[in-house]
């Protein structure tokens, strides 16, 4: 009899739900479970088995027992906390170690309310017995939890101080996947959104051998090592180096890796070598962050975002597990053209989580840098996700959210904004965004940044704004009929409208009859 690498020593399970347990065993046997106090006995036939455990109150430290007639397996030191699984693609990846001001937090910090477990980032199966072997969850004592992801550990260092009780992070996440390479076969076979990302596979794989594939395996690996060698080197003397500056010091990432079966942003690939391996251990609610990857082919975002939210309350059997949903930051690189795909990208966003119950929205579009797609500072979005979901979920006083369009109104040539979760007022406030667009040619001090309109549906113009309260109104020059306006819907550009919480203006596209 196995557990899941999961039930380790420093095991954190969820408070006040039903949990289960789950592993392997090679025979037919009788399966008893006992923590605190806690005992239920199950008869478990040959191959995977799961046995549920009734809710038990936030405490410990326990021990974990799990008996059968092929053996015991001891867990110690098991808290009863709030768990969150962190998933998604590389800027949830993002280590505390390369944050802005991570390392004084790894270094000065030990943090006995929060603890982590990294689920092994396999690419295939046949990685995973290797990466699971002596895999523990982790504590957060100084010096040694740099691997955390960042935001996860700014979400769980609120989230913990404000509730009382100790909080874990499953970190399951792999920089550069796609939406697609989280569901399983049998969902994005049956979507036709999932048709272009399995033609594009099957184009990269085609007319190349297996020996070929495996040279360019071999090739690849070599250049990324030589790259992370350069970066080690520049920051031995200056670690705070990155994105466009660190490139320009040491030359573009190797990207993309050679596509093939073993290759991990194949569709559907680690749903398997991955999220499966968790399934289905029992969180509080998933914090997601990811799209980056699918900018190019936002058109289908919705859809399947939508499908992996059912998905994942399937497999971790809670249909109303909570979802939330950080939405993407401002990005352009230094020598693009504007696309505004992700404009259209953190729109699907807004339209899948509109669409489904108790799945959330965390703005970020006050954050990000031009030229670095994986932004530094992650307090920010780490810790206003914490406040989000002391709102969203744990309805906390502390708690706020993002103030949201709710209606407008035309009169001449005014158009007049109203929002919900104002807290009764808006307000201006300067960020690490720059005027990329070049919206305030004259620097006219207070700015209102990010509304656009248009006449004819195509382009754009930055009309007059000012705020009124808790409204904004926009000025269109006299005689001109405006067919639409939008807020925030751009790769990259400053935007600076908050509410009384210091909650960043969700974006949105409004058409005008």
């Amino acid at each position: 009899m196995k557990l899941a690498a999961i039930f380790s020593e420093h095991l954190m399970l969820q408070r006040d739900k039903e949990t289960y347990i789950f592993g392997e065993t090679d025979i037919d046997e009788t399966i008893t479970v006992s923590i605190d106090d806690i005992s239920v006995k199950s008869d478990v036939k040959k191959g995977d088995f799961r046995i549920k455990l009734p809710a038990h109150k936030a405490g410990g430290p326990y021990t974990m027992t799990v008996s059968g007639t092929s053996g015991t397996v001891t867990v110690e030191d098991v808290l009863y906390g709030e768990v969150w699984l962190a998933n998604g693609q590389s800027n949830i990846e993002l280590e505390l170690q390369g944050a802005r001001g991570g390392l004084d937090i790894i270094n000065s910090i030990d943090n006995d309310r929060v603890r982590f477990y990294n689920v092994p980032k396999c690419a295939i199966m046949d990685e995973v017995p290797e990466a699971e072997n002596g895999l523990t969850w982790r504590l957060c004592k100084k010096g040694d939890f740099k691997d955390i992801s960042a935001i996860g550990y700014y979400f769980a260092d609120v989230i913990s101080r404000e509730l009382g009780v100790p909080v874990g992070i499953v970190d399951c996440y792999r920089g550069g996947s796609s939406v697609t390479c989280w569901l399983k076969e049998e969902i994005l076979h049956a979507m036709p959104e999932g048709d272009p990302y399995f033609k594009s596979y099957d184009e990269a794989c085609e007319g190349r051998t297996e020996e070929e594939y495996e040279a360019e395996i071999i090739d690849y690996d070599s250049r990324v090592e030589a790259w992370c060698a350069r970066e080690a080197e520049v920051h031995k003397t200056n670690p705070s180096l990155a994105g466009h500056e660190l490139e320009e010091a040491i030359g573009n990432f190797p990207w993309p890796p050679p596509m093939g079966w073993k290759s991990a942003w194949r569709p559907c690939g680690i749903y398997y070598s991955m999220l499966e391996r968790i399934i289905p251990f029992t969180f509080k609610g998933i914090l997601y962050y990811q799209g980056e990857e699918d900018g190019p082919r936002y058109q289908l975002y919705k859809n399947l975002l939508k499908a992996l939210i059912k998905e994942y309350r399937e497999d971790f059997m809670d249909e109303t597990l909570p979802f939330i949903d950080l939405q993407l930051p401002m990005w352009i690189e230094r020598t693009a053209e504007e696309t505004r795909e992700w404009g259209g990208l953190r729109e699907a966003q807004r339209q899948a989580v509109e669409e489904t119950d108790n799945t959330y929205l965390s703005i970020l579009l006050d954050c990000g840098e031009v030229d670095n797609i994986h932004p530094v500072d992650k307090e920010t979005p780490g810790t206003r996700l914490a406040v989000n979901t002391l709102e969203w979920i744990y309805d906390s006083d502390k708690g706020a959210t993002s103030p949201e369009l709710d209606k407008t109104t035309v009169d001449g040539n005014r158009i007049i904004l109203t929002f919900r979760n104002t807290f009764g007022l808006l307000k201006t406030a300067d960020n690490e965004l720059l005027d990329y667009r070049n919206e305030n040619t004259s620097e006219v001090p207070n700015h209102i940044y990010g509304f656009e309109a248009t006449s004819d549906g195509a382009d754009w113009f930055v009309p007059e704004a000012k705020l009124a309260g808790d409204t904004v109104e926009l000025t269109i020059p006299d005689g001109m009929s405006v067919k639409g306006i939008q807020y925030g819907y751009f790769n990259y550009g400053k935007v600076n409208i908050y509410n009384a919480k210091d909650m960043p203006l969700a974006p949105f596209k409004k058409e005008l009859l």
